[in-house]
């Protein structure tokens, strides 16, 4: 007979195999930021042995440790998860500068700056 708790169990174990499996860019998030463990934990409310384990895939990582790190490092929890901002390009890296509550505003600068060039920004063609 199957007791729900070992079921629990099973489940929570096979989601945090899920989590080890993925990529994590902890350890480069906080060398790009120029901090060490101990910065971060005091910054982020963990304590340092937590981020040394999940730096070196000891723990699995959870929702609420990717809020309080990406709050830390002043990036978005997905960031930790998708790329590696030592090996980002140049606009990457800019943007990645940029606070979680600007980045509205850079996007729309982006949005303008894509459109059509104003007349008094367009260079002329020699030889043409």
């Amino acid at each position: 007979m199957r007791r729900g708790g070992d079921h629990y169990r099973r489940m929570t174990k096979s989601r945090a195999n899920t989590f080890n499996r993925m990529p994590l860019f902890l350890r480069e998030w906080r060398k790009f930021r120029k901090m060490n463990q101990d910065a971060l934990a005091e910054l982020s409310k963990l304590n340092r042995a937590t981020i040394s384990q999940l730096e070196n895939r000891q723990i699995p990582i959870n929702e609420r440790y990717l809020y309080d790190l990406s709050d830390a490092l002043g990036c978005e929890p997905m960031d930790l998860l998708l790329w590696n901002p030592l090996e980002a390009q140049p606009l990457s890296a800019k943007l990645s500068h940029i606070p979680p509550s600007r980045r509205h505003e850079a996007g729309r600068i982006l949005d303008v700056l894509a459109e059509k060039p104003h007349p008094e920004f367009e260079y002329e063609r020699s030889g043409e």
